[in-house]
């Protein structure tokens, strides 16, 4: 068995799109009263934690030069919410024993199950349109069944053929929570190219030629199905038949107002004002592409270009990679992909289950650098938290794979 610590963070990785923001005190105090033995640190968890440590001291130190002391607690304090989080696992989590996949396979079809069935319920039953659970908003929540549901879909870690085929259907399942009651369109595209990247692993194996097109096929299906279903929902489908119908003012730098866009006159004015942000967050870092504007005015020096009667605000551009641009320049975009590629880094190294260690390793990266392309991983502390958690499990499947036997074959 694993040592509790390494049980506990995994349980609360899985349990946090059902817990919400109740995951992160579990977190701090759950691993600190549960800390293993001092034994050595995990090389991986080191130089996670490493990593943190540099981003969070050039985003604190960018923000107290950038400007008012006051201005720069807030950026400083979301990004250190990351740090905390892999300072905690690194102390508490130390040398593992052998982790049990295939009861963690079982744990990630409950959970994608679970979830599907609460989303569902509070939907019908609370009138939520685009149900979130307790993590108060429904982009919060959707990244966070990317990689379970991925995973399920890698039937050598499944106990049992029926297992194998339950995995496949909370896929479908969590293409439905993402694409029919989430409605995260981006998510869903990163969803898409998960699946699509999954496929061209699975043709790349060593497997026999019939046995790699029947999973693929098997994939290709289930995602299909999970698209049909989601499809149902009227809500949802309207929210994807916008992006086509995008009138040609949206092309330029104007933006209708909303009331415009609750009158009918534009189709979807949160993809209006995505592309915006997209415009002038470019015209913003181009002004200061090697330090940026500063941690607290990644927004304001976007929104400077806004016209005078778009007066939203919000915490971040909606892309990751261009808030940090504007946020502290090139260094900063430098660190977030550095932070992005750790399960990459986890994963490389000869030895067992190689090709099944880069596979999970880039599946993860890729995730969260999707999710990172179409709205935030950082600068929110519970997307900061949730980023890091994860992160954390995948070092620990992946350290447990470098010590495991070769897996079984898919059933």
């Amino acid at each position: 068995m694993r040592e509790p610590a390494a049980y506990l963070a995994l349980f609360l990785w899985l349990a946090l799109p059902v817990l919400g923001n109740l995951t992160p005190p579990l977190f701090v105090i759950g691993l600190l009263l549960r800390r293993d033995a001092a034994l050595p640190f995990l090389p991986s968890f080191k130089i996670f934690a490493l990593v943190c440590a540099i981003y969070v001291a050039y985003i604190g130190i960018r923000a107290i030069t950038a400007g008012p002391l006051q201005t720069a607690v807030e950026p400083t304090g979301d990004a250190f919410s990351l740090l905390l989080t892999v300072a905690i696992a690194m102390w508490s989590i130390r040398e593992t024993r052998p982790l049990d996949m295939q009861i963690l396979f079982k744990a990630m079809v409950i959970l994608l199950i679970l979830v599907f069935a609460l989303l569902f319920c509070e939907k019908q039953l609370l009138g939520n349109a685009r149900p979130s659970l307790l993590l108060g908003n429904t982009f919060n929540l959707m990244p966070l069944l990317l990689i379970p549901a991925m995973l399920c879909t890698f039937g050598q870690f499944a106990p049992s053929s029926f297992w194998a085929r339950l995995g496949l259907l909370s896929f479908i399942l969590t293409v439905v929570s993402i694409g029919g009651f989430g409605a995260t369109r981006g998510i869903l595209l990163v969803l898409f190219v998960l699946t699509v990247v999954r496929v061209a692993f699975i043709l790349a194996s060593a497997a026999v030629l019939g046995e790699k097109a029947k999973q693929s096929a098997y994939l290709i299906l289930a995602f299909s199905l999970g698209m049909a279903a989601s499809a149902l929902d009227k809500d949802a489908l309207h929210r994807y038949l916008t992006i086509a119908k995008l009138p040609e003012a949206e092309t330029s730098m104007a933006i209708p107002s909303r009331p415009e866009a609750a009158s009918g006159q534009v189709e979807d004015y949160s993809m209006s004002l995505r592309l915006l942000m997209l415009r002038t967050g470019w015209q913003a870092f181009t002004e200061k592409p090697v330090f940026g504007h500063g941690p607290q005015f990644r927004f304001d020096a976007a929104a400077a270009y806004f016209p005078a009667d778009v007066s939203e605000r919000f915490s971040h551009l909606h892309n990751d990679f261009l808030t940090h641009a504007v946020a502290g320049g090139l260094p900063a975009v430098v660190l977030l992909c550095v932070i992005l590629a750790i399960p990459i880094l986890a994963a490389l190294g000869r030895g067992k289950n190689a090709a099944l260690r880069l596979q999970i390793g880039f599946m993860f990266s890729l995730a969260f650098s999707g999710t990172a392309l179409v709205n935030n991983v950082l600068f929110v502390d519970i997307s900061a938290f949730s980023l890091g958690l994860s992160f954390i499990a995948a070092i620990l499947i992946l350290e447990d794979l470098k010590q495991k036997s070769e897996v079984n074959p898919a059933p």
